[in-house]
């Protein structure tokens, strides 16, 4: 039996795949999700007490694309649920609505991710602040909708996240390459008959 953070992080790994290095890609080398820019500073912590920095995953003293390289899905998986899953406790949102938040913010990054979560709350016509920051406000707002139509938010997070992702090729056309995976991501909705327990 799967937890819930187990079920959000299958769901990004489908989307995410391996190990890809694209030019293009403001993040850099990318593994399972995680991006060199990001884990060259996230992974300096040592969330899990090894006396290792989290992202030196050769243990040679930096964090470059070797560590990138050689990453594995457990890595992934445990440098997520301590920096997205735990740090903004997504286990406390509505199970579908916990999931696709999730995945949403390893692709877009946090903040650009909860805006939409607010932007999509305000579509349901509940009168928040799109700051990006989940606060008492918000989690008050999306456990409501999550209890009367959580499947009106995921709708309405699936055309926030969509437009965003057109914003950007908008303003960049070279990540147009991006367009059908970013949307299909966009438009992905978690099956509402899985099951979901715990964190």
């Amino acid at each position: 039996m799967h937890t819930l953070y187990d079920q959000a992080f299958n769901i990004t790994f489908k989307h995410e795949g391996g190990f890809v290095f694209d030019p293009d890609d403001p993040g850099g080398a990318t593994n399972y999700g995680v991006s060199l820019r990001w884990l060259s500073k996230a992974g300096e912590l040592d969330l899990d007490q090894d006396g290792w920095p989290d992202g030196d995953i050769d243990h040679d003293g930096d964090i470059d694309i070797d560590d990138i390289r050689l990453l594995s899905k457990e890595d992934a998986k445990e440098l997520f649920f301590y920096h997205w899953w735990e740090q903004f406790d997504l286990h406390l949102m509505p199970a579908l609505t916990a999931v696709k938040t999730f995945d949403l913010s390893i692709n877009m990054g946090p903040r650009p991710a909860f805006k939409c979560l607010q932007r999509a709350a305000k579509a349901c016509r509940y009168d928040i602040a799109d700051d990006g920051i989940i606060g008492p406000q918000t989690r008050s707002v999306i456990h409501s909708l999550g209890r009367s139509n959580e499947q009106a938010l995921l709708a309405a997070l699936c055309s926030e996240a969509a437009g965003f992702y057109r914003s950007l090729i908008a303003g960049k056309p070279v990540f147009v390459k991006y367009r059908n995976g970013w949307l299909n991501r966009a438009y992905y909705r978690p099956d509402p008959h899985i099951h979901f327990i715990g964190e």
